[in-house]
Order: structure tokens, then C-alpha cells, then sequence
């Protein structure tokens, strides 16, 4: 027998302790991770939401079918038995559930054929107007859809947003109604154009905080921008449009109180929003551990979940806190290490997976930011109504406001013909800055000039 070479002999004992050596590194990293620190993110995401008084998820679900209000609980809870049938039945990779909710066919529809559907107010657009253009189709349209409007103001007398089932990737909450939430808006726009002012602002201001509200205690991140969109964009122009046309001294409803005052930083975290999120990331590992082959050489169900929740955290965090006083323009991000990190060694095929996500909740950050911003925009139009008798300027005024309605990164400015706020935005995907008509200077209804809302100055 021959003797092995011996180069050979090394080469082998070589590879043998290669492999050795990355088995025990493999090993050393897989019994590491999720890390302390990770480990302590998802125990906070973890950690239940506070969420007081009333939920609208069982009036948003609804929204669209005449159930009465002493069934709703019913329809959930036959809802959420089926939902949860389906997610134990099928695979991870399964379709989402094909079938909205079928418990509900046996209550009438309050269905909004595209035609109507297309004349409602949308919230990124001039309500008032719109509606003044037209108003014989739009007492038409709401008359027709009444007890869909009903319904859908409902919602805004609600306290809080959460899921009465788990979180899963077959369905997430989402009511077809959810495209017509708005719409009320409408409703409020033509009363006012009608004449009844009071009811009308009135109205609207309820509506305005009830999303605010709603907003700031919704387990899901969609309805959280959804809020802000309805509160800061839509009623917020809309209130402003009806302000901007009331004498300077007319007393407003009481309603308006909450709806017009400067926000705490506590109503602009995403804490409440995020963790609902984080629940369906939970809920992914534990479908994948439970799977064959769900962890693997290069995958790890409970170290991706670490990942993730030391990203998500940060919007639970007391530096979040600092970015909402400070009013950041830029949200300051660490230098991304995946998935090149020790960490990546047992979970290479987590890390590319949550890298590719890495950085998106930091854009619902300005987002939440500039929605802090347009609440204090227009606040501070409450506040001029009060000061412009004496005033030498609007701008000179401007630097007399009260501190909370100010921002330490950026200022309202007049627009150049002198009869609006330019509201400056933060997030890259903001098309403009927001403009609110000054107290005086409404649209009237021969004008058709659209006095809120995006502008290029």
C-alpha cells in the first residue's frame, strides 16, 4: 500500500479543520442570535398595546353591509373561526383568503356604483369646491347614500383601531369599505355650502379628531398613515376651506376644541401602529419554525424576527421621541451591515430578506413628522383668527406665536399673494408643500379657485 502524500495529508487535515472551525462558528452564531439587544426588541413589540374605550374595527369591517350594531361582535367572531380555519389548513405560501367575510351576505349591501364612487371628495383634494360646482348631483349623491354615510360616520366616534383576531399573512383586517372612509366629507362639504355652517364645521371637526384618535391607537400601520392622510390632508383642508370663509370673531363648536389643538408628541408615535405590525412577523416565524425545512443551514425564523424587531423598535424608542421634538428633517440611520455581519453567518438568507426592507418604517417617521406639522398649520390658523385685528402683518404675527405651534426645523411662511400658509414638508414624496387659506380669504362660491392643498410655491 502506498503511503499518502504528504501535501495531501495536510491538504486534508486542513479542509478537516476548516470545516471544523466553521461548524463551531456556524454554531456559536446560530446560539447567539437573536441577540441580547434583539431579544429586548421583540419583548417590547411584544408587549400589548394600550388601547382604551371603543374599536372601529368591527364598524370598519362592516362598513358597507346594514348590520345592526348588536351583531357586529357576532360577525367577527364567525369571522375570526373561519380566518383562523384557513390559516391551520393551508401552507405558509397559501393565496391570501379568497373570500371577504361571506357571514356578511346575509345583511343588505350598501353598495357605490364607479360613477358615484368617482364624484365623492378624495382627501388630497379641495372638498368645498368640488361640491359647490355641482350641487344639485351632490344632494342627489348623498341623499342616495345616506345609510352608507351613516354608517361610515360611525367610525369616527370610535376611541381606537385593533384586530380582534391574530395577525396572519391570509388576511390582514382589510374591509372593501376601506376606499370609502372618507367620504362623510362630502356630506359635511354640502352642508356647508347649503348654509349650515355650524353643523357642518361642526361635523367635520368630529371627524377630524375622531381620525386623529383613531390614528394615534390603531394596531396597523396602514390604518395608522390612513388616519393621518384623512386628519391631516383631507379634513384638515376641509375645516380650514370652511374656517377661512367665518368671520374672525364667530365663536366655534366645541367640537373643534380636539380637533384644532397642536398635537403632543405622544399622538405622532408609531409605537402602537408598529407593534401590530411586528405581530405579523411573529406570526410568520412561527409558521415557518413549524414547517419542514423551516430552519435551515442559511435561514432562521427566530433570528430574522430578531432582525427585524431591532429595526422596528427604534420607533418605539426615546431617540423616536427626539426625531418627533426635534422635528427631523432626515431620520439618522446606522450604516447597514447586512448581510455581511457575524450575525449572517446562520441566517445568511434572513438577513438578504430583511435587508431589502431595512429602512422602510424610517419614511413612515417624516411621515408622522409632516403630520405633526399640518396639525400645528392649522392650529395656528385658530390662533390668527384671534390676533389679526391687530396685526401689522401676518408674517410679524407669525413669530408671535406660541411655541407649541411652532417647529424647531422649519416655519410657515405666507404664500406670494399674501392669502395663505405654506406648510413645507419633510418627506421626499410630499409633491409640494400644503397651502391653507388665511382667515378672510375663502373661496366663495363664484370662485372656483381651490384654496387648500398642494402648491408650487
Amino acid at each position: 500500500m502506498r503511503r499518502m502524500p504528504h501535501w495531501s495529508l495536510y491538504l486534508s487535515l486542513a479542509l478537516l479543520a476548516f470545516f471544523v472551525l466553521a461548524a463551531a462558528v456556524w454554531t456559536a452564531t446560530r446560539l447567539a442570535t437573536p441577540t441580547a439587544g434583539q431579544r429586548a426588541a421583540m419583548a417590547l413589540l411584544e408587549q400589548p398595546g394600550e388601547f382604551p374605550g371603543r374599536n372601529a374595527f368591527g364598524l370598519m369591517y362592516t362598513a358597507n353591509r346594514l348590520v345592526p350594531a348588536s351583531e357586529i361582535d357576532a360577525v367577527l367572531a364567525e369571522e375570526a373561526r373561519r380566518v383562523e380555519k384557513y390559516v391551520a389548513d393551508n401552507p405558509l405560501d397559501a393565496e391570501p383568503i379568497p373570500e371577504f367575510a361571506p357571514g356578511l351576505d346575509r345583511y343588505p349591501a350598501l353598495e357605490v356604483g364607479p360613477a358615484d364612487a368617482g364624484l365623492f371628495c378624495q382627501a388630497r383634494e379641495p372638498c368645498l369646491a368640488r361640491v359647490r360646482a355641482d350641487l344639485p348631483a351632490y344632494r342627489k349623491l348623498v341623499e342616495i347614500h345616506s345609510p352608507l354615510l351613516d354608517r361610515l360616520e360611525q367610525i369616527t366616534t370610535a376611541d381606537h383601531y385593533r384586530q380582534p383576531w391574530p395577525h396572519s399573512p391570509v388576511n390582514i383586517g382589510i374591509s372593501p369599505a376601506f376606499g370609502q372612509l372618507f367620504h362623510p366629507a362630502t356630506r359635511h362639504a354640502l352642508r356647508f355650502a347649503e348654509g349650515d355652517v355650524p353643523g357642518a364645521l361642526e361635523d367635520a371637526c368630529r371627524a377630524l379628531a375622531g381620525w386623529r384618535r383613531i390614528g394615534a391607537n390603531a394596531d396597523a400601520t396602514i390604518v395608522r398613515l390612513m388616519a393621518n392622510a384623512y386628519a391631516g390632508e383631507g379634513y384638515a383642508g376641509l375645516v380650514a376651506d370652511m374656517l377661512a370663509e367665518l368671520p374672525p370673531d364667530e365663536p366655534l363648536p366645541t367640537a373643534c376644541d380636539a380637533a384644532l389643538a397642536p398635537p403632543e408628541d405622544a399622538e405622532l408615535m408609531l409605537c402602537n401602529a408598529i407593534r401590530g405590525e411586528f405581530a405579523l412577523v411573529d406570526r410568520y416565524r412561527d409558521l415557518v419554525g413549524a414547517i419542514p425545512g423551516g430552519h435551515s443551514l442559511v435561514f432562521d425564523a427566530e433570528a430574522s424576527a430578531g432582525l427585524v424587531a431591532e429595526r422596528y423598535a427604534r420607533l418605539c424608542s426615546d431617540k423616536a421621541r427626539q426625531w418627533i421634538a426635534r422635528d427631523v428633517a432626515t431620520i439618522e440611520t446606522r450604516e447597514s451591515r447586512l448581510p455581511w455581519s457575524w450575525e449572517c453567518i446562520a441566517n445568511f438568507s434572513g438577513c438578504i430578506l430583511v435587508s431589502a426592507v431595512e429602512d422602510i418604517h424610517d419614511g413612515y417617521a417624516l411621515r408622522m413628522n409632516d403630520f405633526g406639522f399640518r396639525l400645528k398649520a392649522l392650529a395656528t390658523l385658530v390662533w390668527l383668527r384671534g390676533h389679526m385685528a391687530a396685526a401689522t402683518s401676518i408674517q410679524a404675527l407669525l413669530r408671535q406665536r406660541p411655541e407649541a405651534l411652532r417647529s424647531p426645523t422649519r416655519d410657515l411662511r405666507v404664500s406670494a399673494d399674501g392669502n395663505a400658509l405654506i406648510v413645507p414638508l419633510h418627506h421626499p414624496g410630499a409633491d409640494a408643500p400644503a397651502r391653507l387659506p388665511l382667515p378672510g380669504h375663502g373661496a366663495r362660491p363664484a370662485s372656483s379657485a381651490s384654496p387648500s392643498r398642494p402648491c408650487p410655491d
